[in-house]
C-alpha cells in the first residue's frame, strides 16, 4: 500500500520500528555504562549490597560476601563493558542477556522489593529482554558489519544481534 508521497506503511513501521529500537538501545546501553563509571568513579563495594540482602536468597547472597574484592572489581568492570557493548551495538544479544541477569540477580537480593514487584530493574530487565530479540545491533551498530559472518557461522546467533 503507497501513500501519497510513494512511500508503503509498512516502510514506515520498519523505520519507526528501528528507530525506537536505537533508542532503546542507545538509553539501557547508556543507563549500564553510566552505572558501572559511577561505581568507578565513586569507589564501589559490594558488602552492604551483599550483607544486607532480605528474602528467601539472603543466604546466598550473604555467603557471597566473603568474595566482596571480586565483586568489588567483576560488576563496575561488566557494567561498563556491556553498557559499551549495547551502545555501540556489538555482541549485544550476548550483551543484553548478560545485562538481564546481572539486575535480576540485584532484584533477587531484596525481596520482596520496597518499590513494588515491578520496579526499575524489572524494566531493566524486559528492555534487555527486548534488545536480545529484536535485532537491536544491526540498527546502525556494529554487529551489521557481522551479518556475513552470521551467516556463515551460525553460532554466532547467539551474540550478535
Amino acid at each position: 500500500m503507497q501513500s501519497d508521497d510513494g512511500m508503503s506503511k509498512q516502510g514506515l513501521a520498519s523505520r519507526g520500528f528501528t528507530v525506537v529500537i536505537l533508542i532503546l538501545r542507545l538509553g539501557v546501553g547508556g543507563l549500564i555504562f553510566e552505572a558501572g563509571l559511577s561505581k568507578f568513579l565513586e569507589g564501589f563495594s559490594a558488602s552492604g549490597f551483599l550483607n544486607n540482602s532480605t528474602g528467601p536468597f539472603s543466604d546466598f547472597f550473604n555467603s557471597l560476601a566473603a568474595y566482596t574484592g571480586v565483586f568489588n572489581i567483576l560488576i563496575p568492570w561488566a557494567e561498563v563493558l556491556i553498557g559499551s557493548a549495547i551502545i555501540l551495538g556489538i555482541l549485544v544479544r550476548f550483551a543484553s542477556f548478560w545485562g538481564a541477569v546481572e539486575v535480576f540477580t540485584f532484584y533477587l537480593a531484596v525481596l520482596p522489593p520496597q518499590q513494588g514487584w515491578i520496579n526499575n530493574q524489572i524494566l531493566y530487565v524486559l528492555a534487555s529482554i527486548t534488545l536480545m530479540f529484536s535485532g537491536a545491533g544491526y540498527f546502525l551498530g556494529l554487529d551489521f558489519f557481522g551479518i556475513g559472518l552470521e551467516k556463515r557461522q551460525h553460532w554466532l546467533r547467539f551474540l550478535l544481534g
